[in-house]
């Protein structure tokens, strides 16, 4: 038998208190990243789409996947929260795609900038936004493909 330290009421106290503050900034953070690049025209442009995609990634894990990651970590094992199959696969399937979807989007910037920087006068050409949206609706369908069971 062992001692469940995340039930202590201190340790308890700590784990949420950080928890929601990390969750409070992070969609805050995010959100403000999302909302000046959309509410100002000019900073519509290629490599502020794939940020705001990255921030898009980092909303989704901080509103979605966090509240019920806490949930498991600090509820105790008696209310057996996860013992229902669809929410453990919901959060099981959720966060790779996030992750996913992230680090395709990274790729998809050293990418971009690898070609800007072989092939500069061919970069302006064909990079465009509608390529950047295809690209970035190609990392979300790559994510959630990877992450289907």
């Amino acid at each position: 038998e062992y001692s469940d330290y995340t039930q202590q009421h201190w340790v308890l106290s700590v784990f949420v208190t950080l928890y929601v503050l990390i969750m409070t900034m992070s969609v805050a953070g995010n959100a403000l990243v999302i909302w000046t690049v959309y509410s100002n025209k000019h900073m519509r442009t290629v490599t502020n789409y794939y940020i705001v995609n990255l921030a898009t990634c980092d909303l989704m894990v901080a509103a979605f996947v966090l509240p019920l990651k806490l949930l498991e970590y600090a509820a105790p094992c008696s209310w057996q929260i996860f013992s229902h199959d669809a929410l453990c696969a919901v959060l099981y399937f959720m966060l790779p795609v996030f992750v996913f979807a992230s680090v395709l989007t990274l790729v998809a910037i050293s990418l971009e900038r690898f070609y800007a920087i072989v092939y500069p006068l061919n970069a302006k050409i064909i990079s465009g936004k509608t390529r950047t949206r295809r690209i970035i609706a190609s990392t979300w369908i790559i994510a959630i493909i990877l992450a289907t069971p």
